[in-house]
């Protein structure tokens, strides 16, 4: 099918049936939003039909797709293709569990680690207290990168976190203290030319040493820089997270740790590399591995994971691939078209916030199977961050096209999260997969 004319998914229980949305014939099922009156339905195949939605106590925004004269929509606003059959006048078929089992075109190795993932998801009860869904920190952010912390402590919040911290510099602590006030900044961080002659790596690493303790998760190189100081200070913070078995994502420039210094996460498997395309090869060529020689990028991310002892490496392009060096999974949801800098932090902040609820998980703050052991769990940590992120990315491309931007995916967090591990009519005990569904408040 043409991505172009994919359909969206429309849902299936449609109750207190009072809201009209008009929506294009097949292929093009994209629900537009029209007033409470009734519209005559014309013959013509160009002409709209009307899906009736539910309503609630207040109007539902919905995140549509631009159209063209014709309405016709520019971008998918579906991240799976289906056809109209399975959409348009037509029930879907759901297990016991109410997921669907009929979107043709997302495989079943994909649906079974999404409901997997699933699985690690807290419920919201009230038993619960600030903290306990997750403590994220983000080390990095420098004078020139203040961006890239914000983007990736802001995921993790917008995705579920309850407290999102930012480690930087005091230049960069200032700015990103104006981009939000539900960050908590600290500015502990000094680069060569601002530190005094008192502020040396020690001292300046002993003073994040000293808040391990508060955080469940650290991410490691969002605007980081290479200053060799911010780079010393970084690697004792992460020797002493080793310690204490703290999880550790590490991205952008905290790669160059582990490219320059693996002896600091080779064997330990708490910790996750993000790396893109060329961060990859050379991450391969700094363990002596041929980054060309592998007839599938899943093989190339399964040998350096090997290679580093058991890391979890998330190797980042039009596929995202998976591996421990043992078992190698593949997030191959749809993104947006747009290759804008900044969106794999979403994918840091969104892996930590799955990590922080890994924690949840094994600490069995809320009754479960027990089914999932914690390295599948964070193998799974790394399948759902970066399913929200492409979702987000779609979203937001749908909306944006060409001028889309990192900040654009922030917004588009936490309905991503909605559409693929929640239900409209979720309960105390969590949402599941359920339809794709309407963006809601």
């Amino acid at each position: 099918m043409n991505p172009w004319t994919g359909p969206q998914l429309v849902p299936a229980q449609l109750n207190n049936l009072n809201t009209t949305v008009a929506m294009p014939n097949p292929p093009s099922l994209y629900a537009q939003p029209t007033d409470n009156s009734t519209t005559k339905n014309n013959s013509d195949n160009n002409q709209p039909h009307h899906i009736v939605l539910p309503t609630g106590s207040a109007p539902r925004p919905v995140a549509y797709p631009p159209l063209n004269k014709n309405h016709i929509p520019l971008v998918p606003a579906s991240g799976f293709d289906v056809p109209p059959k399975e959409v348009a006048g037509k029930e879907k078929e759901t297990d016991a569990a109410g997921s669907m089992s009929s979107d043709p075109n997302m495989s079943q190795a994909t649906r079974e680690l999404l409901r997997k993932a699933r699985k690690m998801v807290p419920p919201m009860l009230e038993k619960f207290h600030k903290g306990q869904m997750g403590r994220i920190a983000v080390i990095g952010g420098s004078e020139d990168y203040t961006g890239a912390p914000y983007f990736s402590a802001m995921a993790s919040a917008r995705l579920g976190a309850d407290m999102s911290h930012v480690i930087c510099e005091p230049q960069a602590a200032q700015v990103i203290k104006t981009y939000s006030p539900n960050l908590m900044v600290h500015p502990l961080l000094r680069s060569s030319r601002h530190a005094t002659a008192t502020e040396t790596s020690s001292s300046l690493s002993k003073s994040i040493i000293d808040l391990l303790p508060r955080f469940h998760v650290l991410v490691i190189g969002p605007g980081l820089g290479r200053d060799k100081l911010m780079q010393d200070v970084c690697a004792s913070v992460i020797s002493e997270a080793r310690k204490s078995g703290l999880p550790l994502v590490l991205d952008a420039d905290g790669l160059l740790l582990a490219q320059n210094r693996p002896e600091l996460v080779h064997g330990y498997r708490e910790c996750i590399l993000t790396p893109n395309v060329v961060e990859f090869a050379r991450l391969c060529k700094a363990q002596g591995i041929d980054p060309g020689s592998f007839k599938g990028e899943g093989e190339g991310a399964a040998a350096l994971a090997g290679k580093l002892g058991g890391v979890t490496v998330l190797r980042k392009g039009a596929r995202d691939w998976i591996s421990d060096g043992e078992r190698t999974v593949v997030g191959d949801l749809r993104g947006g078209l747009k290759r804008s800098g900044g969106q794999g932090d979403t994918l840091t902040g969104s892996i930590a916030t799955f990590l922080g609820w890994r924690k949840a998980y094994l600490d069995k703050l809320w009754e479960h199977d027990g089914e999932l052991d914690k390295w599948e769990l964070l193998q799974l940590a790394a399948f759902g961050g970066s399913c929200v992120t492409r979702e987000s990315s779609r979203l937001a491309f749908a909306k944006r096209g060409r001028s889309l931007q990192a900040s654009d995916l922030t917004d588009e967090v936490e309905v991503a999260f909605r559409n693929l591990f929640e239900d409209d009519n979720a309960g105390s005990d969590g949402g599941y997969i359920g339809e794709r569904r309407l963006s809601k408040v």
